[in-house]
């Protein structure tokens, strides 16, 4: 919920209190700091919610507790409901199978060339590629040009084999399209200063088992190993995004050492 200027706040108009009504009065959330504004507006009793004026102060910069908003959302917003976490759709047990839609892979066919290995595909997956192995990914030959969308909850293995292929020259290059979680080991040791990574400006709307376009609860990037310059331009020529170059460099800490090894979890 964003308080920001009352007027503009969709949730509260959604909730049945009309803007019309707000313009008239001229209110915006931070008016409620003034005394003579706190217990009523419109009718409202403030009082009622048990927040003082420092909390409404709080509030409207986006500082407040949880239960301090929801006590003010009792009051001026009571049909207001938690939004349905994306989150639950998306995993409802089955999260690892999510396609890479045609769109997108149509946009990634033009910037990579022709895709010869998915390791990681699947009979439904409208992918196309040369060979596509719908099992043992990891354990089987990879060659070429690869483009690997993996199961997000094993990532990092197929990044680690990427890693490999490419070092050891088995294949040109290895696009993988993960989830952007920079707090990982593997793409601190791995990724980082060997791979360009694009990190997507929106969210993917990936295909369900059901057909369904679910939209992901995350961010999305692609890994990519053995891009030359001319894959770099093409990318960002048909993907908005943000470009992280493979000479990117990593702190003197490198592998570990530094001052937050024991206060966050890898």
């Amino acid at each position: 919920m964003f308080f920001g200027n009352f007027t503009e706040c969709a949730e509260f108009v959604k909730a049945g209190i009309r803007k019309e009504d707000v313009d008239a009065a001229g209110l915006c959330l931070y008016d409620l700091v003034d005394p003579v504004d706190i217990g009523e507006v419109g009718g409202i009793g403030l009082d009622r919610a048990g927040v003082s004026s420092n909390a409404v102060r709080r509030a409207e910069n986006d500082e407040a507790r949880v239960d301090t908003v929801e006590a003010l959302l009792s009051v001026l917003a009571t049909q207001v409901r938690a939004r349905r976490p994306e989150r639950a759709r998306w995993e409802a047990g089955r999260r690892d199978r999510r396609w890479t839609p045609p769109e997108v892979f149509d946009a990634i066919e033009r910037a990579l060339g022709k895709i010869d290995l998915d390791p990681a595909g699947d009979t439904a997956s409208p992918v196309r590629a040369g060979t596509i192995y719908v099992e043992d990914g990891i354990q089987k030959p990879w060659f070429g040009n690869i483009l690997c969308n993996p199961p997000f909850s094993g990532a990092a293995a197929f990044i680690r084999r990427a890693h490999a292929a490419w070092s050891a020259k088995e294949c040109r290059m290895v696009a993988l399209l993960l989830p952007v979680h920079t707090h990982l080991v593997v793409f601190h040791d791995l990724v980082v200063g060997a791979a360009d990574v694009f990190f997507l400006r929106n969210r993917i709307r990936f295909i369900s088992p059901a057909g369904r376009r679910d939209t992901a609860p995350f961010s999305s990037m692609f890994v990519i190993f053995g891009a030359d310059d001319d894959v770099v331009e093409r990318v960002l020529a048909e993907f908005q995004c943000v470009h992280l170059a493979r000479t990117a460099k990593r702190s003197a800490f490198g592998g570990g050492g530094g001052p937050l090894d024991r206060t966050v979890v890898q």
